[in-house]
């Protein structure tokens, strides 16, 4: 019965590593897919910085124009902090993801050395249960051969029946 108990909570923990291996994917593919909207991102910014934050605002030939560079500035900025944020918060559900995902890999393996351990012990025990019966079943095969057919059984059977018709007179 613990075998079985044990085999089960092996197949429970195995199912669950399982579902934390799938989580620790769905967290990498959001990753890696913010990734790439990140580079992108990345992109944008060093274009502007490499042009230069001051002259993108005020090489702006006219109010318009400058209304629109300022837009567009402080549009890629709340986009960067926001994809910035988010990419945090994937790449730390992808860290706990993976961490949950080898603790369960963890006790699987505890699990598994545990059942092996225990079906090791098992194996012994039948093959020491085993032994003694083929002994004991020797042992009483042994006992019958002497008990029916040893040397010197038949001449007393012989000497008990002439003893006992020599008795009785005939």
């Amino acid at each position: 019965t613990q075998l079985t108990t044990l085999e089960a909570t092996l197949a429970a923990a195995e199912s669950a590593r399982m579902v934390k291996l799938e989580e620790a994917k769905s967290a990498a593919g959001k990753v890696s897919l913010r990734a790439s909207g990140a580079r992108a991102l990345l992109r944008s910014l060093y274009r502007i910085r490499r042009f230069g934050m001051l002259r993108l605002l005020f090489g702006a030939e006219d109010p318009v124009e400058l209304r629109r560079r300022a837009s567009y500035l402080a549009a890629v900025l709340a986009s960067d902090e926001d994809r910035t944020a988010e990419f945090a918060r994937l790449a730390a559900e992808k860290t706990a993801t993976a961490k949950a995902a080898e603790e369960a890999n963890a006790a699987t393996r505890a699990l598994h050395d545990q059942l092996t351990t225990q079906r090791s012990g098992l194996d012994a025990e039948r093959k020491r249960r085993t032994s003694r019966v083929a002994r004991t079943a020797t042992e009483k095969l042994r006992a019958f051969y002497h008990s029916r057919f040893a040397p010197g059984h038949r001449r007393r059977r012989i000497a008990v029946a002439v003893r006992a018709a020599g008795r009785s007179g005939r």
